[in-house]
């Protein structure tokens, strides 16, 4: 049984199969057995690329931003980026079911990718709402090797000639914000995403000051407050 028939969040084909292929079924749980070695992917944290990120209107305005700071740039494109964090090697069943869980959007177009990286993610250190939601559905269909997903985007600035790293983070600064993302640059491979640090022991502060805190008002702002309390009302 194929994984689009076996996940509620995987649409089926609309070609059907003869009538003896057995119903779909509410659950996503993989077949049992063995992992057959040779289908096993070997990097406990891997990447897969998606759909095209921003629209043509949107590349062609953040082309003129970057054309603005670096003459040099030709043209920029964008597209999806998903970094799965599996402990273990995930099997040729999971590995399909979760290629057509991150299948969506538009088709990116051939040959459209060409020059220097820049790859914005989620600030190391935090867990983007995407990531929960995306982490949550594979669970349900069944990959429980599968211990979080996150997704990025990976930028192509294309140039008349190389930048160096300088000028690489200079463009960069256009393309992520700095207090929510993370920019990594001239890779796809970005080393602590999914970097998670043990609590730091609390300090506690004492704000009580040791003399005591006198609440009265200014003379000026007293006097003027009795004696607008002790003139009597006129008649």
């Amino acid at each position: 049984m194929s994984p689009s028939s076996r996940c509620p969040f995987i649409r089926r084909a609309a070609t059907r199969t003869p009538a003896s292929r057995p119903a779909r079924s509410k659950a996503c749980a993989k077949p049992q057995g063995p992992k057959p070695a040779s289908s096993l992917l070997e990097f406990p944290m891997f990447s897969l690329l998606g759909a095209p990120a921003l629209s043509q209107f949107r590349l062609d305005k953040l082309l003129q931003s970057l054309q603005a700071r670096n003459a040099r740039v030709l043209a920029v494109a964008s597209r999806l980026i998903h970094f799965v964090d599996a402990p273990e090697p995930l099997d040729e069943f999971e590995s399909e079911l979760l290629g057509k869980l991150l299948t969506y959007g538009p088709r990116a177009q051939l040959h459209a990718e060409r020059g220097q990286r820049l790859l914005v993610t989620p600030r190391v250190g935090t867990v983007s709402p995407w990531s929960s939601k995306a982490t949550d559905i594979a669970h349900v269909c069944g990959l429980q090797g599968v211990r979080r997903l996150e997704r990025g985007t990976l930028y192509f600035i294309d140039a008349a000639a190389a930048f160096d790293g300088a000028e690489l983070k200079a463009l960069g600064t256009l393309l992520h914000d700095r207090m929510t993302e993370s920019l990594w640059d001239d890779t796809q491979n970005p080393e602590g995403l999914f970097h998670s640090a043990a609590p730091r022991r609390s300090l506690e502060l004492c704000v009580i000051p040791s003399a005591p805190i006198n609440l009265r008002l200014p003379a000026a702002h007293s006097t003027a407050a009795v004696g607008a309390r002790e003139t009597p009302p006129r008649r």
